[in-house]
C-alpha cells in the first residue's frame, strides 16, 4: 500500500460496486485511492462489504467507509461525516448490510473467466 494512497477493496464483479468505484475515482481530486479487485484477490472468497485504509492505517469497512470516501471530494464533508453520528451509523449499516446482501440480485455481476 502506498503510503499516501487510500487502499479500496471492493467486489469487482458486481456492476454496483463497479459503478460506485468509477464514481469515487471521479470524485476523489487531491485523494489519490488505490482499488483492489476483492473478488480477484480473495482466497476466501468474495468479499461481503467494502474495506477501506486510510494513508494513516485506519481501516473501515462497509457504510462507515462509503461515508468517509464519499466525503473525499465532497464540497460538504461535513455533510457526509454526520452520517457517522451513532444513531445514523447504525440506520446506515443495516441499510448496507441489506443491499450488499442482494447486490448481485438487484444489480447483476460479472462472470468470472477461469483459465
Amino acid at each position: 500500500m502506498n503510503g499516501k494512497a487510500w487502499t479500496v477493496i471492493y467486489d469487482g464483479q458486481c456492476h454496483l460496486c463497479t459503478w460506485a468505484r468509477h464514481r469515487l475515482e471521479r470524485r476523489s481530486q487531491g485523494h489519490p485511492l488505490c482499488f483492489v479487485d476483492g473478488a480477484a484477490a480473495a482466497h476466501e472468497g468474495i468479499p461481503q462489504e467494502l474495506q477501506v485504509a486510510a494513508p494513516d492505517g485506519t481501516r473501515l469497512g462497509g457504510f462507515a467507509a462509503l461515508v468517509v470516501l464519499w466525503s473525499l471530494g465532497s464540497r460538504w464533508p461535513r455533510f457526509w461525516r454526520m452520517l457517522l453520528w451513532p444513531p445514523l451509523l447504525f440506520l446506515g449499516n443495516r441499510l448496507y448490510r441489506w443491499v450488499a446482501r442482494h447486490r448481485r440480485r438487484w444489480f447483476g455481476q460479472q462472470e468470472r473467466l477461469v483459465p
